[in-house]
């Protein structure tokens, strides 16, 4: 594991603070709750973080706190991810497949049925492993850009191929592909 405490939700938060923070790889939104950061996406724009938020949790207090998500905002992109805490809704299923994103280390790849397997599901749920990475909320904390097709081509990713190629090489990962 990476160092990153990882929280699922059973329900949605009573309180989201947000806010949206350049980075190296484009503007990015940050939403928080008590339990820790429950979003944090890629956007290719700048709309209102609390208009953002509200889409995410339409019966949730969302209030821009910009101070408190510029504090993640800072050291997202440090080497060492140690002491963020990700707290997340989602499936049992999906909460299973974010979790083994965080065991990928940092510089390296695996492949959809490489992190099936590391869950100990078969080769045939490489399709729905894809689905639960495609849906993770938290970019680069959950390293879904880790996440390769099984001939090394680097596939999709939710926020953009050339983010992913960019978030890839900052790692020090090349291919042909990538």
């Amino acid at each position: 594991m990476t160092g990153i405490a990882f929280v699922r939700c059973a329900a949605a938060p009573d309180r989201i603070r947000t806010g949206i923070h350049p980075s190296l790889f484009g503007p990015i939104f940050i939403a928080l709750r008590e339990e820790g950061i429950a979003a944090l996406q890629f956007i290719d724009d700048n709309p209102d973080s609390v208009a953002l938020g509200r889409r995410m949790w339409p019966a949730v207090q969302v209030s821009a706190d910009p101070e408190r998500t510029a504090a993640v905002a800072k050291g997202l992109f440090r080497p060492d991810p140690r002491g963020w805490s990700v707290a997340v809704e989602g499936t049992n299923f999906q909460a299973a497949v974010w979790r083994a994103l965080l065991d990928i280390p940092r510089g390296t790849v695996r492949s959809y049925v490489e992190v099936a397997r590391s869950m100990g599901r078969s080769d045939n749920c490489a399709r729905a492993v894809g689905g639960a990475v495609a849906a993770n909320p938290v970019a680069v904390l959950i390293p879904c850009h880790r996440v390769v097709r099984a001939d090394g081509r680097m596939g999709g990713y939710r926020w953009g191929v050339d983010r992913k190629r960019l978030l890839l090489k900052q790692e020090g990962i090349e291919s042909p592909d990538y």
